[in-house]
């Protein structure tokens, strides 16, 4: 179960991380154009989502240790899950069907860490799913 849970929330920092460069690239494109910069929020919001899916890949994908040293609520499931349920909300307004689409699967995955929690499931271990290996190649 632990490992299914990471694998769902390797994929959903792999869409924020992408929702992110999409979203700044369209929001940065437009803003270029108008002055003052207030038109600017949806590139601020754009880069922390990028920002966040990064850091979801990196907890579950390479080394847990540094993103849980200063954002410590991840170890549990209700931690992951208001997580994923923020991250979501930044993502509808990025794009239209993509938006809707990666964000709502984020936001579900958050809710149903939200019931794991409430259920009694044990929260994730966070071992790297992605190991290196003594030559430096990822295995």
């Amino acid at each position: 179960f632990s490992k299914l849970q990471q694998l769902g929330s390797m994929f959903c920092g792999i869409g924020c991380f992408t929702m992110g460069i999409v979203g700044t690239f369209q929001s940065f494109n437009i803003a270029m154009h108008f002055w003052p910069p207030r038109v600017w929020l949806p590139v601020v919001i754009s880069l922390y989502i990028l920002f966040f899916g990064l850091v979801s890949i990196v907890l579950e994908g390479l080394d847990a240790d540094s993103v849980l040293v200063h954002f410590p609520f991840l170890r549990e499931n209700v931690g992951l899950g208001l997580w994923y349920l923020f991250v979501g909300m930044l993502i509808f307004p990025i794009s239209d069907a993509s938006g809707v689409c990666i964000g709502s699967l984020v936001i579900a995955f958050g809710v149903a860490n939200i019931v794991f929690h409430f259920m009694g499931k044990e929260s994730p271990d966070h071992q790297p799913l992605l190991r290196v290996n003594g030559s430096g190649s990822y295995s």
